[in-house]
């Protein structure tokens, strides 16, 4: 038993439904679990389960409940005939209990350290919802974790057991977007409110099993999820403003140089229209500005040329 991890094996009787062997021999044994206290168990559905098929090497599985002869602890049991011959005089079970699976998908408490960060969390949903491994929040940060359930509405006899039993193995429901798109057989990555009341970063998927639907639920709350992309967008933020400043700075600089002598040119042309043509339009650039202050000053010649000549011959007109 202990090889295996069991937590308990029992012998059944086919005739009667009563626990004629126990192991751990606790408060189950030697009770009808067909019509006594426990039929309601898991222990006796995987019973009833096994009589009621007639193949020889049936085995069947039932999901993890709590189970109250082994202190409410979450227990899942396995089961198949046992036959004399062509009789079933009996059934053999197997108890399982959760620790295994829990460490599993805990780590063994270590989220940290394995890459989970200050609050990602692996765990399993049954097909009732009900959470199937411990909640990271509850080992590390009880009291929080309380507080969390008790803001998101959880009846209180729920959230009293949790309390008394300081686990939320089959008692912690998760009716989240994720485990709901799960359990119809969905895979997928979004972001939803968890069963914190939290909105957590989520991956999600349905597990193959025998006999069992479960989910595998892998979540980490958003905030830490996208931090670093916080982080790294507002170095760039920095780093964008830093060069926006720059580039601003430079396009001043640059509309200045190129404002002042456009003003300058403006000007000059302004005079040209008001007959000004004596001064001389010079400005000291190699660009296109430049071109065209040449241009405005071979104007300038060309008219006050022409003015200079027709006034000439005007005087000649009248001395005539």
């Amino acid at each position: 038993m202990d090889r295996f991890g069991y937590y308990n094996i029992f012998l059944i009787s086919a005739d009667s439904g009563h626990i004629i062997y126990s192991v751990s021999k606790e408060v189950d044994f030697a009770t009808d679990i067909t019509h006594g206290p426990f039929k309601n168990t898991g222990i006796a559905d995987v019973f009833r389960k096994v009589m009621n098929n007639g193949e020889r090497d049936c085995i069947y599985l039932e999901d993890f409940s709590p189970y109250q002869p082994s202190y409410n602890a979450p227990a899942s049991f396995i089961g198949s005939p046992i036959y004399d011959g062509d009789e079933k005089i009996g059934v053999l079970v197997f108890q399982l209990p959760i620790d295994r699976i829990n460490h599993i998908m805990t780590d063994g408490y270590e989220w940290e350290k394995v890459g989970l960060g200050k609050t990602g969390e692996t765990y399993l949903v049954g097909s009732d919802y009900l959470i199937r491994n411990q909640s990271r929040f509850l080992v590390e940060d009880f009291e929080n974790y309380i507080k969390s359930l008790e803001s998101t509405n959880m009846p209180n006899d729920i959230i009293s057991r949790i309390e008394s039993l300081k686990s939320a193995i089959g008692l912690q429901p998760v009716l989240t977007e994720g485990t709901r798109a799960a359990l119809r057989g969905a895979t997928g990555t979004q972001i939803f409110t968890d069963y914190r009341g939290e909105e957590v970063l989520s991956s999600y998927r349905p597990l193959e099993l025998d006999q069992v639907n479960w989910v595998i639920m892998s979540e980490i709350d958003s905030e830490e999820a996208f931090s670093p992309i916080s982080v790294l967008f507002r170095r760039f933020a920095i780093w964008f403003l830093a060069i926006g400043l720059v580039v601003v700075t430079l396009s001043v600089i640059f509309a200045r140089s190129i404002s002042k002598p456009i003003r300058e040119l403006t000007q000059r042309a302004s005079d040209l229209a008001q007959g000004n043509l004596d001064d001389i339009i010079l400005l000291d650039q190699k660009d296109e500005i430049g071109k065209l202050a040449e241009n405005f000053e071979k104007m300038r010649r060309s008219l006050k040329k022409l003015i200079t000549e027709f006034n000439e011959m005007n005087k000649n007109l009248e001395q005539k």
